[in-house]
């Protein structure tokens, strides 16, 4: 009887157990499905172009013989956009301001040109000082730095009967012109108590391509030969050609220079003022070749 007891005991302890286990359920993992953000895109703004206005430069003036030249703008230039590294946006198109480019293409602007007298070509021609003789390149004075002249040099020994000075130029059309030098004379005469010298056709010539002028009268004070160069307007107008043109100035025989055919005056340069388009005709551009041609 204990027997059959002890075995229903367990039969009925198993039966429990297993109804147990038939309860427990297994809940199924639950998977997060993950979330994406759309992407935020950054539309690049374009500003506007702007455009400086044009700065036109005023017109410039030479002293070597290029006379001034009349301003031209050249039209602004706009760069293409570029795009900035800091926020990979673009920035607006940047406009370069205009540059001027110089022309002597204008009619209405009256133009200086320099033509310094040391340049011409002295092949052939000398004269006579107060105590010697120069020969060509010889008749050149100043150092070329700090002698009191436009370019630190002059001529000197302008005396006959073999002192002509040519002063040839180009000229891009036939107009007008108004002709000046520099001069100065270290020779002069006694007129009632004044030193001077009285500058005029029978003194020294003027041609321009080959006719010789009647200038004005001019009265060039006793100096020496470097102090107090002046401008002298010696054709107030004159006729320049198209092409070839040709300036020349040649000193007389006249008493100005006792014991010698005659004096004349130190040159500087010659000044042609005019609206044309002119290029003088140096024989050299530079001073350190007219050194080289004097021998110091």
């Amino acid at each position: 009887m204990l027997k059959k007891l002890l075995m229903f005991f367990i039969v009925v302890f198993s039966v429990s157990v297993f109804m147990a286990c038939s309860n427990t359920t297994t809940q199924a993992p639950t998977t997060q499905t993950p979330t994406t953000q759309a992407p935020t895109t950054q539309t690049p703004t374009t500003g506007a172009p702007t455009t400086v206005p044009p700065t036109t430069l005023p017109p410039t003036t030479s002293s070597s013989g290029n006379g001034t030249t009349a301003p031209t703008t050249v039209p602004p230039t706009t760069l293409p956009p570029t795009t900035s590294s800091s926020d990979s946006g673009t920035t607006a198109p940047t406009t370069v301001p205009p540059t001027t480019t110089p022309t002597t293409s204008d009619p209405n602007v009256m133009k200086e040109y320099i033509f310094e007298a040391e340049y011409v070509d002295f092949d052939g021609i000398s004269g006579s000082g107060w105590s010697n003789t120069q020969v060509e390149w010889g008749m050149v004075m100043g150092d070329g730095e700090t002698t009191a002249t436009s370019n630190g040099m002059y001529v000197a020994y302008f005396t006959p009967p073999y002192a002509s000075l040519k002063f040839p130029f180009t000229s891009s059309s036939a107009g007008k012109g108004e002709l000046i030098f520099s001069m100065v004379t270290e020779y002069a005469k006694d007129f009632s108590g004044l030193l001077m010298m009285i500058l005029d056709p029978s003194v020294m010539t003027l041609k321009v391509n080959g006719v010789e002028m009647d200038y004005q009268v001019f009265v060039l004070g006793d100096n020496q030969p470097t102090i107090d160069f002046k401008e002298y307007v010696f054709l107030s107008e004159f006729d320049i050609l198209e092409g070839e043109n040709l300036i020349e100035i040649t000193i007389l025989e006249n008493d100005y220079f006792p014991g010698r055919p005659g004096g004349g005056p130190n040159v500087d340069y010659m000044k042609i003022v005019s609206n044309l388009d002119l290029v003088m005709d140096l024989f050299f551009d530079n001073i350190e070749d007219v050194k080289m041609m004097r021998g110091y």
